[in-house]
């Protein structure tokens, strides 16, 4: 009996040391893997994105042409230089914040407002 005994304790401490030595079975499920591993490709986003902030930061009011005017010469000089320059900037701001949208968009496809039918 106590030969047995022996045996079938040698048996299970060889069972626990070889439980030690297994790897940790994956707690990740496969689809979150497979979500973590994938990472969308945003270059044309990204690029869109620095083009239009240069553009915006790129446009200037000059108003030179109307320096050398005073009074109502003055303000019928400046007032189409203005009203261009207020729209080429409401263009800018738009076309930024559209590359914003469309980055945003990439990277997190489940955000409001992109729906279901955007591709990348």
């Amino acid at each position: 009996m106590p030969l047995m005994r022996w045996i079938a304790m040698a048996v299970a401490a060889a069972a626990a040391s070889l439980f030690l030595l297994l790897p940790a079975p994956a707690t990740v499920s496969a689809q979150t893997a497979a979500k973590k591993m994938y990472v969308p490709d945003c270059g044309k986003q990204e690029n869109a994105l620095a083009k239009a902030r240069e553009a915006r930061a790129g446009l200037r009011l000059d108003l030179g042409p109307c320096k050398a005017l005073t009074g109502a010469n003055r303000t019928k000089c400046e007032r189409p230089i203005r009203d261009a320059y207020n729209q080429a900037m409401r263009a800018a701001r738009e076309a930024e914040t559209a590359a914003k949208k469309a980055l945003t968009c990439c990277q997190r496809p489940a955000t409001a407002g992109c729906g279901s039918t955007y591709i990348r």
